[in-house]
Formats: C-alpha cells, sequence, structure tokens
C-alpha cells in the first residue's frame, strides 16, 4: 500500500486528469496517483454509463459534489468476477485526496485492511447492494467518488465492477393508532395500527416487547400499514425501523385499562339528503372506545328503532344488512363504550334519499342477488337514477318493469358486472339478464352482462329484453356469451341501442345472434360492435327484423356473424347505412323476405362472406313460402345502392330479396369478385343500370340471378 502523501501531492495536482468515457454522466479521473493508479487505462464503461467495471491495480474517481448530513447513507452494488485484490471499495473525498480513508474509505472486499471495516465482507461472484450509514462516521462537503481495485503485488487479476450509486437523505416515519389503545377488562392486550415509511430499501420494522426485550420481525416492507393485536399495557410495545441492523425510528405504544367511560362520539354522516343505498354510516374514533352502538330510526313509522347494533373494536364506520325505502325520512345516533361504561349518545343526525341511488352491496361485498334485493325494496314510482358500483353480481334476473324516468347504469369503465349462470346443475335460466317490459324513458349504461352461454338455456335467454315498452335507451352495454341473443325488442316504440359491444352470442338453434326486433316502430341501432354471434343451427342474423316499422342501422361493425348480418321480414321503412359487415359465413348479406318495403341499404361494405359449400341450394331465398315459415307477399321498393360488395366465395350470395324483384333499385354497387359458383344469386351493375348478359337494360318486371359468371335476366318469376 502505497503512503498517503503521495496520493494527496498528486491529486491536488492533477485533479481533473480525466478520460473521455464517463461514469454516472461525468468523466472518469484517476485517483491515487500514479503508485496507486498504476493501470491507468484497465477500466471500462458499460450499461450506458450506469456501471463502472476495474481490472488491475486500478483506483478511479468522479465529480461527485454532496453535503453530507447525520442522516446521509451511501447505496452501490458491487460485484467481483475476478480474483481478490487488496482494497476493493469506494472513497468520499472533499479535495480529492484519498488522506482521510480512515473516516471516508469503506472497504467491502480485499485482503488488506485499509479504511472502514464496518461493510468488508463480500463474497462469491455475484451483485451485492450495499447501505452504508456514512453520516455516522464524517459529516461536510465531498466533491469526489472514489473507486478502488488496489492490487500491488504481481500475479493476482482483480476484477471488480460498481454500480446504481447514490447519496441519499434517510426520511422515516413511524407510529401506532390508538395509542395508547383501550384494554377490555377481560383481556390483556389490545390493537394498534401501525404505519410506517422509510425511502430506503433493504428497511425492516421490528417490534420489541419492553418487558422482556425480546424482539421479533413485523414486516420487511420499508413501508406499510399493518394493525398489531398484541399491545400490552406499560412498558409496552416498541416498535423500531431498522436498516443493515440499526435502528433508525422507533415509536413506544401502550395499552390502558381505562377506568372512565369513554366521550361521545362525532359522527359524519348519512346526513340530508344522500345516494348511497345501504348507507356508509361514519364517525370519528373515540379513544377509550372498544365498542360503538348505532341506533336507526324510521321516521315515518312512528320513530320506530329499526337498527340497534353494537359495533365492536375501534372501528370509524359501518353499513348495515338493510335496505332502506328510498320514500322515507331517517335519523340515527351513536354512543361508545368500554369497560368502564358508555358515553352520552350523539344527537341525531337527520337524512333521506333524493333523485340519484348509488347501489351498493353490504359491506362491499357482491352478494348473490344484491341488486334484485335493492330493487325489491325501491317504489317503481321513483324517478332518478340508480347507479351500481364495481364489481361482479351473481344474478337471476334484474326486473326494471313497470318503472319510469328511471336511470340504470354501471361505472364508466363497464366494471359493473351482471353475470348469469344459463345453467347450473339441472336447472337452467329462462330468464334476461335485464329486463324491461311496461316502462317508459328508461336509460340501460354502462353495464357489462355476461352468461355461462351453456347449451339448454332457456328461449328468453338474452342479455336484455324490451318489451311494450316506449322510450327506452340503451347505451354503452357489453353483452357476451349469451345462449339464445344479446338483445331482444318486441311490442315496443322508440328505443336506441347506440355505442354497445355484443359478441358471442346465439348458441340455441334458430336463435338471433345480436339483436332481435319483433313488432316494434322507431328503433335506432348506431355506433355499436356486433362480433361472432348466431353460430347455431339455423340462426336468423346479427340483426333481425320482423313485422317491425321504422328502423335505423347505421354506422356499426357486423364481424364473424354465423348467420345473414340483416334479416328483414315483413318489416317496412328500413334504412341500413354507413355499416361494415365481414366474415358472414353462413348466408346472404341482406336477406329480405315477406311483405317488406322500402328497405334502403347504402354506403355499406360487406366483406369476406363465404359460406360452407352445399349450405344453400338454389332457390332457397327467392320463394315467397320459405319452410317452415309462409310469405304470401313478396317485398318491394327496395333500394341498395353505393355499397362494397368484395370477396363473396361460392354457395354464398349477395343480396337475396324474396320472390321477384320488381319496383326496386339496385344502382352504384361495387361488386369485387369472389369465387362464384352455381348456387349464388347476383345482382350486377354497370354504372347506374342494371344489365343483363346481352348488356340489355333490365326491365322493372325481370327478375335476375347469376349463373356462374353470366347474369341471366328473365321477363317472368322462375320457378324452382
Amino acid at each position: 500500500m502505497k503512503t498517503v502523501y503521495i496520493i494527496v501531492f498528486y491529486l491536488l495536482a492533477n485533479p481533473t486528469s480525466s478520460l473521455s468515457t464517463q461514469f454516472m454522466g461525468e468523466d472518469v479521473i484517476s485517483f491515487g496517483g500514479p503508485s496507486q493508479d498504476q493501470d491507468t487505462t484497465a477500466f471500462n464503461v458499460t450499461s450506458n454509463g450506469t456501471e463502472l467495471n476495474l481490472t488491475g491495480n486500478t483506483w478511479k474517481a468522479i465529480n461527485y459534489s454532496y453535503s453530507i448530513t447525520p442522516n446521509t447513507y451511501l447505496k452501490f452494488d458491487f460485484k467481483s468476477t475476478g480474483q481478490e485484490g487488496e482494497v476493493h471499495g469506494v472513497q468520499l473525498s472533499q479535495y480529492g485526496s484519498a488522506s482521510d480513508y480512515s473516516t471516508r474509505l469503506w472497504q467491502v472486499f480485499g485482503t488488506q485492511a485499509f479504511g472502514i471495516q464496518d461493510e468488508n465482507n463480500y463474497t462469491g461472484s455475484s451483485w451485492k447492494t450495499y447501505t452504508i450509514h456514512v453520516g455516522a462516521t464524517t459529516v461536510g462537503v465531498v466533491n469526489y467518488l472514489g473507486f478502488l481495485s488496489d492490487q500491488d503485488g504481481a500475479g493476482v487479476s482483480p476484477n471488480v465492477s460498481y454500480k446504481n450509486v447514490q447519496l441519499i437523505e434517510l426520511s422515516s416515519s413511524i407510529n401506532g393508532t390508538p395509542n395508547p389503545c383501550i384494554i377490555n377488562t377481560s383481556a390483556t392486550t389490545c390493537s394498534s395500527t401501525i404505519t410506517w415509511s422509510s425511502n430506503i430499501s433493504g428497511t425492516e420494522l421490528y417490534w420489541v416487547d419492553n418487558l422482556t426485550n425480546t424482539r421479533s420481525l413485523f414486516s420487511t416492507n420499508p413501508s406499510g400499514t399493518q394493525v398489531f393485536s398484541g399491545v400490552t399495557s406499560a412498558p409496552g410495545i416498541k416498535f423500531q425501523l431498522e436498516l443493515d441492523g440499526n435502528i433508525i425510528n422507533s415509536t413506544n405504544i401502550n395499552g390502558e385499562y381505562s377506568s372512565i367511560p369513554p366521550e361521545t362520539p362525532v359522527t359524519y354522516g348519512p346526513i340530508n339528503t344522500i345516494e348511497e343505498l345501504p348507507p356508509k354510516f361514519n364517525w370519528q374514533l373515540e379513544t377509550y372506545a372498544t365498542s360503538y352502538t348505532i341506533e336507526i330510526v324510521d321516521i315515518n313509522a312512528n320513530n320506530t328503532t329499526i337498527i340497534n347494533e353494537s359495533i365492536n373494536g375501534q372501528v370509524s364506520n359501518y353499513r348495515p344488512n338493510y335496505f332502506f325505502d328510498i320514500n322515507k325520512s331517517y335519523k340515527w345516533r351513536l354512543s361508545a363504550t368500554n369497560s368502564a361504561g358508555s358515553s352520552l349518545p350523539s344527537q341525531y343526525s337527520y337524512f333521506n334519499y333524493g333523485s340519484s341511488i348509488k347501489l351498493s352491496t353490504n359491506n362491499g361485498t357482491t352478494d348473490q342477488n344484491a341488486i334484485t334485493d335493492i330493487l325489491s325494496k325501491l317504489n317503481t314510482t321513483f324517478l332518478g337514477t340508480l347507479t351500481l358500483e364495481s364489481g361482479t353480481f351473481d344474478v337471476t334476473k334484474i326486473d326494471l318493469s313497470n318503472y319510469n324516468n328511471v336511470i340504470f347504469k354501471g361505472q364508466n369503465d363497464n366494471s359493473s358486472v351482471l353475470e348469469q349462470d344459463a345453467c347450473n346443475g339441472s336447472s337452467c335460466s329462462t330468464n334476461p339478464i335485464v329486463l324491461i317490459r311496461f316502462s317508459s324513458n328508461v336509460n340501460v349504461q354502462y353495464l357489462n352482462l355476461i352468461s355461462d352461454g351453456s347449451v339448454g338455456g332457456g328461449s328468453n335467454s338474452v342479455g336484455i329484453w324490451v318489451r311494450d315498452s316506449d322510450f327506452i335507451n340503451i347505451d354503452n352495454l357489453s353483452i357476451s356469451n349469451i345462449y339464445k341473443g344479446g338483445a331482444a325488442i318486441q311490442n315496443s316504440n322508440n328505443i336506441t341501442f347506440t355505442n354497445s359491444n355484443i359478441f358471442d352470442t346465439g348458441y340455441k338453434p334458430r336463435a338471433n345472434a345480436s339483436i332481435w326486433i319483433y313488432k316494434s316502430t322507431f328503433v335506432d341501432i348506431s355506433n355499436n360492435d356486433f362480433i361472432g354471434g348466431g353460430n347455431g343451427p339455423g340462426g336468423d342474423g346479427s340483426i333481425d327484423f320482423h313485422n317491425s316499422f321504422d328502423i335505423t342501422v347505421d354506422n356499426n361493425n357486423v364481424d364473424s356473424a354465423g348467420a345473414s348480418p340483416f334479416y328483414i321480414v315483413n318489416t317496412k321503412r328500413v334504412s341500413i347505412t354507413n355499416n361494415n359487415i365481414s366474415d358472414c359465413a353462413t348466408n346472404v348479406a341482406f336477406d329480405i323476405v315477406g311483405a317488406s318495403e322500402d328497405v334502403t341499404a347504402t354506403d355499406n361494405i360487406i366483406k369476406d362472406c363465404i359460406a360452407a359449400a352445399g349450405y344453400l341450394t338454389p332457390g332457397i331465398c327467392s320463394s315467397g313460402n320459405q319452410p317452415p315459415y309462409t310469405y304470401p307477399t313478396n317485398p318491394k321498393k327496395i333500394t341498395i345502392m353505393n355499397n362494397v360488395f368484395e370477396n363473396f366465395g361460392e354457395q354464398t350470395n349477395r343480396i337475396c330479396v324474396d320472390g321477384s324483384f320488381p319496383k326496386g333499385m339496385l344502382v352504384n354497387q361495387d361488386m369485387v369478385e369472389g369465387s362464384l359458383g352455381d348456387a349464388s344469386f347476383d345482382f350486377i351493375v354497370t354504372g347506374n343500370s342494371l344489365i343483363d348478359a346481352n348488356g340489355n337494360p333490365i326491365t322493372a318486371n325481370q327478375w335476375c340471378y347469376w349463373d356462374r359468371v353470366i347474369p341471366t335476366c328473365e321477363t317472368k318469376k322462375r320457378k324452382r
């Protein structure tokens, strides 16, 4: 080991002798003079300047200005992959001198003792993290960090690395609440909530029994909150934060036997007009209380006490297993108790419900049918908003029948889930998840409706069913895995279904995939995603219209439908615009049958509809009598224009209009050919006119079909 005086002389003369490589954003400079830094170039910096590697007899430093206080810690990672040299460690220096090694150099590895030895314990060849309380041995300004790989003798080849080097000011805290805690007469301990924090990893929390001086580990987390139930009377329990075996912070917590009753607790709420159903009752903790008694009174029932319950422990809130009548008014008060007696009760707080209700399950749990239980307590003449909190609720059916002017909604992120077991053992649900019947002005929003989709689900097992209702708005729903279908609208008027997702529905034979509309008027279906529906045998289609009027279908995405994307039966005044339709697997894009009239399909994109071979037979869509249904009247006033049909495969129809095609317009279609066969029926146009195989315009009473590559048109209906 070279003398300190030589080191001092060299660094004062050459404090900024630098190399081009930077470590921690600073130039690496020579440290210790030529007699120590003998292998001047035997180093490199890797990992984008965050790791310094030294070999041989190499002493290096970087500029690093810092004012060390009694709370300063030095933290770094060290690794040796070569032979053990004489001295390896880190030094803090004010003037670029190693002369103060006795109080500012911490050796972690090496065969010779040099500097402070408290951390000289490295073994192996892996990274080890060191956290050193440097403020315990030195304070003041430093301007350099030195890194040592000292080996004066020959025959030994050290190779060491340093990374993640930093000086940190320790910040820590610890406390217990309550302190003191109250010990019941029949007990020997009480509970306190311990809260602690430290900004340095590796900090651990211990508790010490002051009577026996035994020490036990409480937590290895540097920060946290945890209840300790073993607090004893004086001298009590000490909690202490330790870092590398050193105590950095502590607090003492005692238990006391109270000889006087607690004070009257301060209550916070509910008070005045509230939303939460059932409500959560909140109060300030009373120091000497071991339990609380809550009294809740129904004012409208001659001031009848409906709840009088004792709540044990130091708790500050309570949600009762009781669903309040939103048409009534209530009052409540609270008293505190310990082994010496009870306080006087608090003053009554009064509360009632307004026009907005938040549906909350008991104590924050998702009890089965909790929503149904709550709804059963509501008066169906209630006017307002019912909001469901986040969580998954197992339900049989949410019945919103006979409600008017109600908004029933979940959280905006669709985290409010209504889940129905379609088949539980041998019993299968025949209920929709949400039923709206004989209702008006009902909004259902932001709900996630899920079923297990089991085979055997009842004929009514859909996500949401609107029946015999008016002015219903369904918005931002997610509906999935329903056995029969996503939604049904029946005998209803002025219905909007928007901004929703329906996917993987309609497994039942002849089931509608996404939405089924029957005997309804003024229905708007816009801005939805319908994905993967109608996979049951003979599935009707993604969107089915039956015996309805004034239907708008705009700007939807229909993907992977197991049947026709649009199946229109005996329906009038239908507008289908700006939809994207793809991957319909077993039928035609527009299937228009029966007495349908004034059907307009414009500006849609329909592509990749490739039916299974043999699924369609000639004439299946061109007959007025399609088993098992009989439609005595043919469609008329059909306008299909400005659409794109792309990649339709063999056995697949692009457009199927039941019967002949009189009085209709089919213009400006962009037909992008796929594989076509004998069983495919189509219409082809050039510009704005429909032409036959000979290039002649098709007259009003002509009927056309596609036979391989030539369109054939006849003046009489062709029998099939």
